[in-house]
């Protein structure tokens, strides 16, 4: 006969322990299923979030179009040393360290970071400026009184720098060869996206034409603009918070021709990231250019692809259909002229980290 051995009391502990562990699991997901039961029809929030306020004028301080980040402003200048000297023992800002001459385009080109941003100063027989007058380039630096004391220092070295404190949070700087640079604190720009960066360029043009340069900017690049103020309009540039300001100028006139248009212009050119690479190229098809000394060159979208950019420089008066495509761009009325660098997101440089001291 087999006897049945009696389980032992720690047998029966942890059948006990296993018996309770299960039901506490039961008992959880019942409350769970009754707490989802009681759920299921209640909205996912109480009351909608409040509407857009149409008066308030930061609705749209983060908003980008189809140009998605801009990244540099080029520049030529006879003496590179100088520049240097300007731009990093001055400004504070940093020589890009990643990159080798015959990568930036030859040993007489430098590159300085300004946050996620950049300029290429080239070596070339005259200075490079923006147009005159009240031109400007807007900076974002993070140390103002830094950046004063610096530039001063430099002005005893080189001479021909001129600073001048318009506020606390604003300097006003006039580099050796007359540009301007209007450096700023971040508290006034606070919804530009980095501690320091290029802020704005400013441009002045013909009266009359502001508006018009910018539904250019606005129908064939699709950037949003801004027109609020007389006798300017605004172009958003995209990350970190760029704009292109172009200002009406009295002293420039109103009756202009393609000559006057043209002295404005010194052969700079800057450089910006778009997200409909084809689309924008479409558009811009009648108004793009291969005259510049860079390789480039763009003969169809192929080559476009292959160098992952194209250039124009012509902004004209559209004609009431928008579009100059199909049409002549040259017979169209110049309203400006800069040299742009229309890259796509595919470019190697696009969100490439940049140094900063």
């Amino acid at each position: 006969m087999l006897l049945h051995s009696q389980p032992s009391s720690r047998c029966l502990t942890s059948r006990t322990k296993e018996s309770a562990f299960r039901r506490g699991i039961c008992n959880k997901c019942k409350r769970g299923a009754k707490a989802m039961a009681q759920t299921i029809d209640a909205p996912a929030f109480d009351a909608p979030p409040a509407p857009l306020d149409p008066a308030d004028e930061s609705i749209a301080s983060e908003d980008i179009g189809n140009v998605v980040a801009f990244e540099h402003v080029n520049l030529e200048v006879p003496d590179l040393e100088i520049a240097r000297l300007f731009f990093c023992e001055g400004l504070g800002l940093t020589l890009d360290p990643s990159r080798i001459g015959a990568q930036r385009g030859g040993m007489n080109v430098l590159w300085m970071n300004v946050g996620k941003q950049q300029f290429h100063i080239c070596k070339g027989p005259v200075a490079q400026k923006l147009p005159t007058p009240g031109s400007a380039i807007g900076l974002i630096l993070p140390d103002l009184p830094a950046v004063a004391a610096q530039l001063e220092q430099l002005r005893q070295l080189i001479g021909n720098v001129r600073v001048t404190h318009i506020t606390p949070e604003t300097l006003e700087v006039i580099d050796p060869h007359g540009q301007c640079y209007m450096v700023h604190a971040h508290s006034q720009f606070p919804n530009f996206a980095a501690d320091r960066g290029i802020a704005y360029l400013r441009l002045p043009c013909f009266v009359g034409t502001a508006a018009e340069i910018a539904r250019f900017y606005n129908t064939l690049l699709g950037t949003p603009i801004r027109e609020g103020q007389p006798m300017q309009a605004e172009v958003n540039m995209g990350h970190p918070g760029t704009k292109l300001i172009f200002q009406e100028r009295e002293e420039l006139g109103s009756t202009f021709s393609e000559k006057d248009v043209l002295s404005l212009f010194s052969g700079w050119h800057m450089a910006f990231y778009i997200g409909n690479f084809s689309g924008t190229y479409t558009r811009l098809r009648p108004v793009l250019f291969n005259n510049h000394p860079y390789k480039d060159k763009v003969h169809n979208f192929k080559d476009a692809l292959k160098f992952h950019q194209y250039r124009f420089q012509d902004i004209v008066q559209l004609p009431p259909s928008g579009s100059v495509d199909g049409e002549k761009g040259v017979s169209l009325p110049m309203l400006y002229r800069i040299s742009h660098e229309c890259r796509s997101t595919a470019h190697p440089n696009f969100l490439r980290c940049l140094y900063n001291r």
